[in-house]
């Protein structure tokens, strides 16, 4: 067993239980099959209670509601004009953005370092868009909001192979 790990992780590694700490171990053990990796990624057993996108109300409130309105606003082509779409559409993905900033900060969970600079920037892409610095036709925008919310989906195929949360080098 490697030296700096505290005896609850020995004790989880040696019985198998992955629930109570999930350790990242460079020796190979023959009773307890543990998620390796040579870049030291593990979950940490304070991550979680930090993550904003693990507590039920903070996911619906920050990334939720904006989502929902960034999907109604195919809905408002009446009532507002293109520009403003676009405006709203802009500080939504930059709410998330930050949030997701944020999120990686506080719980360093992988997919929120990926997908809050993908999010700010697409909203800065948004903003030059409604300024008319760029022009990408009339469907412009909508192949922005997709491509980022592409891109941010697929920002948790990363979590798969390397876990939720980043730790530094033991």
């Amino acid at each position: 067993m490697p030296a700096g790990i505290s005896t609850t992780a020995k004790g989880a590694i040696k019985n198998c239980d992955l629930t109570k700490v999930i350790v990242v171990s460079f020796a190979r053990s023959p009773t307890c099959h543990a998620r390796q990796s040579k870049r030291a990624i593990a979950v940490t057993a304070d991550a979680r209670p930090r993550d904003l996108s693990a507590q039920r109300f903070s996911f619906l409130s920050i990334w939720g509601l904006p989502l929902v309105l960034l999907f109604s606003l195919n809905f408002t082509k009446s009532i507002f004009g293109p520009v403003a779409q676009i405006g709203v559409a802009a500080v939504l993905l930059a709410w998330m953005g930050a949030a997701c900033t944020i999120n990686a900060f506080r719980c360093r969970r992988l997919h929120c370092k990926i997908a809050g600079p993908v999010l700010l920037s697409g909203s800065a892409f948004l903003v030059l868009l409604a300024l008319s610095a760029i022009d990408l036709g009339p469907d412009g925008p909508t192949y922005v909001i997709w491509s980022i919310l592409g891109i941010v989906a697929l920002s948790f195929l990363p979590e798969w192979f390397f876990g939720e949360y980043l730790t530094t080098k033991p």
